[in-house]
């Protein structure tokens, strides 16, 4: 079955960190060849501690990615590239009110990622994962912050899609 998706975004981390990530994969390779000058293979600790470098890598550039979808009955948000680590469904006929907003996260949360702190005076969860854009959202008594770089397309699709459910 196909869903109709009214909104879709694809956001990722810093660049910086998957920098971070691929230069920690490279250095676990290179622990594995032999060393320059010699034909002496690898010894066993440096071939773990290259698995380790490489697998770690893999784990942080799956970390690096967020992705939200709005459909007509839910709002969707999943953090992980490869293999999701948190999801976060939404039923549209649980949002109580919305809106574009903009936040410090560093002041607010304390950065982005799955956060709590507080938006407006108010609890709030957020998801996010760059810049200062965002939805809000009160969810029956919760208060959700979802970062995205098109506020203003997302909280279209919003109001589609509580228009639609009614």
């Amino acid at each position: 079955m196909i869903r109709e998706v009214y909104f879709y975004e694809r956001q990722y981390f810093s660049f910086f960190l998957f920098l971070i990530a691929i230069g920690l994969g490279i250095g676990g390779m290179f622990l594995g060849l032999p060393e320059t000058g010699t034909m002496a293979p690898a010894t066993f600790q440096q071939g773990i501690i290259g698995v380790v470098l490489i697998v770690g890598a893999a784990v942080v550039i799956n970390f690096l990615a967020m992705t939200i979808w709005v459909y007509p009955d839910e709002i969707k948000i999943q953090f992980g590239l490869f293999l999701p680590y948190y999801t976060r469904r939404i039923k549209i006929s649980s949002v109580v009110e919305w809106q574009c907003t903009e936040y410090s996260p560093i002041r607010e949360s304390g950065g982005w990622g799955i956060r709590t702190g507080t938006h407006n005076d108010e609890r709030t969860t957020y998801l996010t994962a760059r810049g200062d854009k965002a939805i809000w959202l009160k969810v029956n008594e919760l208060h959700v912050l979802i970062g995205t770089q098109f506020s203003e397309k997302m909280n279209e699709a919003i109001d589609k899609a509580v228009s639609t459910s009614n």
